[in-house]
């Protein structure tokens, strides 16, 4: 190879992983301050337990490639692996609620979905591709056109019941927590879905109830503000949540 072309080529690599360098510590900034949204939300909504972190999608290897003297086996993994982030999220554990003198237990997580990109594209693919085309990332939607989302998530369920979905000891339930929020942003149903018109006691009463509101995650900008949302979220629900 030519030197010249050799020395280019090392400039252009140096040049590119100071970018990585930049955007390893931007996203230890935007983590921080994930981190503190979730125990802000946490101690809101009267969740006293400590959070508990659920990689929602993009990364398994932990569960999958790590030996029991806690080194990782690469080989197989995804990059989006190394990437907790992506979509995550804030188990907030359970409380008990009472409606109307009956017992309830209340479940919440908020879950950061730092990119859509792939879920915006939801719409375009079915079965298997909706999984392989995590990997393709020259496929998802454009950054520009993509949000950086926070999804609260609370369900109801008779006392003595364990929730449907989003009890986050089960790999099953994780599994049914994957395909909940993928259902969620195909159906679009975060652009008219609120909390507060979707409790029916009826149906707490039979099976529990699993409701989402989504949120742009700039909104999250101050402690005002993220009281504003949780009014917003919880609406006439809010004497009986907080309660």
């Amino acid at each position: 190879m030519d030197n010249k072309i050799e020395e280019n080529k090392i400039k252009e690599i140096e040049n590119a992983l100071i970018e990585v360098r930049k955007a390893q510590r931007l996203l230890y900034s935007y983590q921080e301050r994930m981190l503190d949204i979730a125990k802000l939300v946490m101690t809101k909504l009267k969740f006293g337990q400590n959070l508990v972190g659920n990689r929602i999608q993009f990364s398994e290897f932990r569960n999958t490639t790590a030996s029991k003297r806690g080194n990782i086996h690469v080989e197989g993994v995804w990059a989006w692996d190394f990437f907790y982030g992506y979509a995550f999220e804030y188990y907030m554990h359970s409380r008990r609620v009472s409606i109307e003198g009956a017992k309830y237990r209340l479940f919440a997580s908020l879950v950061q979905i730092t990119d859509s990109g792939h879920y915006d594209r939801l719409d375009e693919l079915t079965g298997s591709a909706r999984f392989e085309d995590i990997k393709h990332i020259d496929k998802y939607n454009s950054a520009e056109n993509s949000t950086t989302d926070l999804i609260l998530v609370l369900e109801l369920a008779k006392d003595g019941h364990e929730s449907s979905y989003w009890n986050i000891n089960e790999e099953e339930n994780r599994r049914e927590k994957k395909e909940q929020i993928l259902a969620f942003y195909s159906s679009k149903s975060s652009d008219k879905n609120s909390i507060a018109d979707c409790f029916d006691k009826s149906t707490v009463v039979q099976s529990g109830q699993l409701v989402m509101k989504k949120y742009s995650a700039s909104e999250f900008h101050s402690n005002e503000a993220i009281d504003e949302i949780l009014n917003d979220a919880l609406g006439d629900c809010k004497e009986i949540i907080l309660t």
